[in-house]
Parts: C-alpha cells; sequence; structure tokens
C-alpha cells in the first residue's frame, strides 16, 4: 500500500540524540532522561515533520532488545577500553590524541544510552510514545550492513554476530574488479542463511513488539549485500527472504487493523543493486514493497533517474527523494577529462558560493553548505517545490555550482518529500564521474574512466 499520508519523512541515527546533547545549556548536566526524546520529537512536531524514522541499529541494537545482543553487551559506565577495537590503530594519520578524543566521544554516547537502560526507559519505544501524543508517525529504520566496525571485524561493539565469523563476510571486491578488494566493504553475505535469519530476527522484533506504522530497510548503510555480480538464484534467495519481512508486517496490519509498511533506503540505479543481489523491480511487482528512497550516502543526490524509475517500479510504490544532511558534493570533471572538482550544492537558507584555494583548483574545500539539526521552520502541508531558486558558478572553479533549495530544507536532517524531484540544473559540460547513487559504494577517488553519454555508469555490469 502506498503511504500517500507520510510527506516530510525525518530519519536520524544515534549520533542526533546520543553523540550530541540537544538538551538547553542550562540543563546539560546529571544523566539522560525520557524528557530528552520527549523534547526532540516535540522539536520536529513543531516544524512540521509528520513521520519520524527512527534509527534503531547499526549491525546490532542499539536499544535494550530482549532477544539479540545490543552496543551496551559487555559495557560498564566510562570503560574506555570497551571501543578502543572499533578505532583504527595508531598511525601517522591516528595520533594518541585523536585516539582519545575518539574513546572520549564513545563513552559519552554509550553512558547515555546506559543512563536510560538503568532507568528502565527503552529509548526506542519512549520515542514511539512520544511520537503517538504528538500525532506523528513512528517508523523504524533497520540498517541493513552497518560498516561502522570495519577496523576490526572479529572486535569492533558495533559488529553482529555473524559480521564476527570470516566465513560469512563479503570478499569486498569492487563492482568495478579492476579497483580490486575494499577491505572496508567486507561486510555480512547474505547469501548466508546465519546472516539472513540475524536480520530477519531483528526485523521481527521491532515489528511485533514496537509500536511503529512501517520499517525502512536501510540499504545504503552499506549498498553491498551479495557478492557481485549476483546470480538469479541469488537474487530469487534474497526477494524470498525480504518476503518474509512483508509477511510479518502483513501479520502485524492484521493485528493491529492499521496498515504497516515496509520500504527501501537504495542507490539510485536499480541495475547496480540488482548487480549484489537485490531486484528492487520484482519486489515491487511481488507487492513487497510500499516505497523506495533513493539517495546517495551522507550527501545529497541531484542526479536520480526518477522517471525511470516509476516506469521500472509502477505506481504502486511511492518514491521519495531525499535530502542528505551533511557535504552535498560529487566529482565532476571538464570535457578534455583533466580537471577535476567538486561541484556544490546548498541545502542551507542561505545562498552561498564555493570558493576553492586560490593555489589550486584540484584540491578539496571544507563545504560552505549545511542543514539545521534543529529545525527553526514549520514545513508546508503540501510537498513544495525544491528546484534552485539561485545557481553560481564559481569563477574559481567553472565546473562549482552552488543552488539555494528553500527554506522547508532545513527542517529536517534527511527530509523526504514525496512524489518531488530535486532539480540542480547542472550544466551538461559537467557530468558527474563519481557518484555513489549512480552505483559505486567505494570513498576512494575517482576511477580513471570517464560516464558514457546518457550519464550511466562506467563499470561494465
Amino acid at each position: 500500500m502506498r503511504p500517500t499520508d507520510h510527506r516530510v519523512l525525518f530519519n536520524g541515527d544515534c549520533n542526533f540524540l546520543f553523540g550530541s546533547d540537544y538538551r538547553p545549556p542550562g540543563e546539560r548536566h546529571g544523566p539522560y532522561t525520557a524528557k530528552v526524546l520527549d523534547d526532540y520529537v516535540d522539536l520536529l512536531a513543531d516544524n512540521g515533520v509528520d513521520t519520524f524514522v527512527i534509527n534503531a541499529s547499526g549491525q546490532v541494537p542499539w536499544y535494550p532488545s530482549r532477544n539479540l545482543p545490543s552496543v551496551l553487551s559487555g559495557y560498564t559506565r566510562g570503560d574506555r577500553a570497551f571501543g578502543r577495537p572499533h578505532c583504527p590503530p595508531l598511525s601517522d594519520n591516528f595520533t594518541q590524541e585523536q585516539l582519545d578524543l575518539r574513546l572520549d566521544g564513545q563513552v559519552v554516547m554509550l553512558d547515555r544510552l546506559l543512563d536510560l537502560a538503568e532507568a528502565g526507559v527503552d529509548w526506542v519505544a519512549r520515542l514511539a510514545v512520544r511520537c503517538r501524543e504528538r500525532e506523528i508517525s513512528p517508523w523504524v529504520s533497520l540498517r541493513m550492513n552497518d560498516g561502522h566496525g570495519a577496523n576490526s571485524w572479529a572486535g569492533s561493539y558495533f559488529n553482529a554476530p555473524p559480521q564476527k565469523k570470516p566465513d560469512n563476510r563479503l570478499s569486498g571486491i569492487r563492482l568495478d574488479p579492476r579497483r580490486g578488494i575494499d577491505e572496508k566493504m567486507q561486510l555480512t553475505n547474505y547469501e548466508h542463511a546465519e546472516v539472513r535469519d540475524f536480520y530477519l530476527g531483528l526485523a521481527r522484533e521491532l515489528i511485533e513488539d514496537y509500536d511503529f506504522d512501517g520499517i525502512e530497510l536501510d540499504w545504503m548503510r552499506e549498498p553491498v549485500c551479495c557478492e557481485p555480480p549476483a546470480s538469479q538464484e541469488t537474487i530469487d534467495v534474497m526477494t524470498a527472504w525480504h518476503g518474509e519481512i512483508r509477511a510479518l508486517a502483513r501479520q502485524r496490519s492484521t493485528t493491529s487493523g492499521e496498515p504497516f509498511f515496509v520500504g527501501m533506503r537504495i542507490p539510485g540505479r536499480l541495475g547496480v543493486f540488482r548487480t549484489v543481489g537485490i531486484d528492487v523491480a520484482e519486489l515491487a511487482r511481488q507487492d513487497l514493497i510500499d516505497f523506495v528512497e533513493p539517495t546517495n550516502t551522507w550527501q545529497t543526490t541531484w542526479d536520480v533517474p526518477y522517471d525511470r524509475m516509476r516506469a521500472e517500479l509502477g505506481d504502486s510504490v511511492a518514491i521519495y527523494g531525499v535530502i542528505e544532511d551533511a557535504p552535498n558534493w560529487m566529482f565532476c570533471r571538464s570535457d578534455d577529462g583533466d580537471l577535476e572538482g567538486y561541484r556544490r550544492l546548498s541545502c542551507s537558507r542561505n545562498s552561498c558560493a564555493a570558493t576553492p584555494p586560490a593555489s589550486s583548483q584540484r584540491a578539496p574545500t571544507a563545504s560552505p553548505c549545511s542543514t539545521s539539526s534543529a529545525p527553526t521552520t514549520r514545513a508546508p502541508s503540501a510537498p513544495t517545490s525544491l528546484a534552485p531558486r539561485a545557481m553560481t558558478r564559481s569563477p574559481a572553479l567553472p565546473i562549482s555550482t552552488v543552488c539555494e533549495v528553500g527554506p522547508s530544507i532545513t527542517v529536517c536532517r534527511r527530509a523526504a518529500i514525496a512524489g518531488r524531484r530535486v532539480s540542480s540544473n547542472v550544466p551538461s559540460s559537467c557530468p558527474p564521474t563519481w557518484n555513489r547513487a549512480a552505483g559505486t559504494h567505494s570513498y576512494s577517488a575517482p576511477p580513471p574512466s570517464r560516464p558514457s553519454a546518457d550519464g550511466r555508469s562506467w563499470y561494465r555490469w
């Protein structure tokens, strides 16, 4: 069932509540309480958010699960050593001072989670309760293959039991096999039943035991699943697995008498996702999903092929446009293939221009663009056009563009406006050459190849 009444979705991970402190300055002392959760939901409600998509897990639950190990399993208050395997080894690029800061930050976040657990507060359940009180629909987001524990697959507290076993891991081969192995992407391999069973159990607990109206399967953390290129047999296994989640949702809907939506946060190129084992078009044909959120990771994607996606998925699936919260950039090249730089797109209320260092056009600069993590304006009840109202070209970097896209975007850390196209009007002479939504999942530099004339991804699959 297409979710027609859900227009402004807000999604935040654990950092937005536990890594940052949203308490008023005079109240930033003492343990975390349920009031912190209530106040944040109030902030969203007062600024027009109608659906709160609550991120409840990485690979393991961040909430007090009754059935599975959580991030607090084995942790005691103030234990800095608990987080050491999660951090990189010391090197010239990661000093003792940086390690100390990282460990201190982890302790702060884990202690806040422990504050609530020791007070008997299940923070995920409490957020859902407050959402109901403020007439916001509570959904839950489940990360399907989170990679934050890549510094130690066996030792990081972020990693699930299946991830800790080498036999359950992907090889890390990149979508373009010429680029070799990415050890940071040796995540869980869903071709193994143990992996599928673990995540199905996590989804079952969140669907059956909590008061949510929908679930987002977040395949952008990370967009890897099975060894590429996946065989048809493997794709069929993953389709059937998503069918089991749909069955859980249908049973919940039957019990509650209310719809329970199932959807996916996915890369913007469906063919790429099929390469790693998930055929989104087939999921839509079998009525296994209600919505999709095509996007990039941690950066807004302005060139998602919505029309093509609508033709492939049909009319029964809602397609949400996604605005990410952090640096909005992608690699570009000039027509001669030599000049590299960053195209920048502002999603702040103030128009701004990217100005790279004069000494080098190739050097990246700090992003001048930011979104407000604390909403300051109310979003309109109906979706607003997100087409840019202003666009400038940086004289120091000809391929750089900046656009202002309207005040309602400051409402959300990651807002999704149903049915609205986000257009950047970027000159055709500046095609993107590397874009995670277009298919790659590597953080490395752009490959030497250029995209084809129609903007399709460069790799062979």
